[in-house]
């Protein structure tokens, strides 16, 4: 007879700490529980990563104009000026509203 002390086996799976779920639902849920600099974060992250979607790009617009946030606006939008990547005509209006009431 051969015997283990193991009852509790790790799971190895390979997807495991990796988040699926679409970056834009992904910010609405933290912004749903208020957490707005995670929201904020996922959707910086997700721009870089797919800058051609571009209803993040404008979810991302609309929490930078309505937490006044030029900051964080301005460093995202050099970053992605000096990358290339073409950018939702909304960029403009928002850099101008948000230099207009800093």
């Amino acid at each position: 007879i051969t015997g283990t002390c193991s009852l509790i086996r790790p799971v190895i799976d390979a997807g495991a700490g990796v988040d699926v779920r679409d970056p834009l639902q992904q910010a609405r849920d933290y912004l749903e529980y208020c957490q707005i600099d995670e929201a904020r974060m996922v959707l910086e992250r997700a721009v870089l990563e797919n800058p051609e979607r571009m209803d993040i790009q404008m979810e991302l617009l609309e929490l930078y104009q309505a937490g006044r946030d030029l900051e964080n606006f301005k460093k995202l939008y050099r970053e992605l000026m000096d990358s290339g990547i073409p950018l939702a005509a909304d960029w403009s209006a928002v850099s101008e509203l948000l230099s207009e009431n800093a």
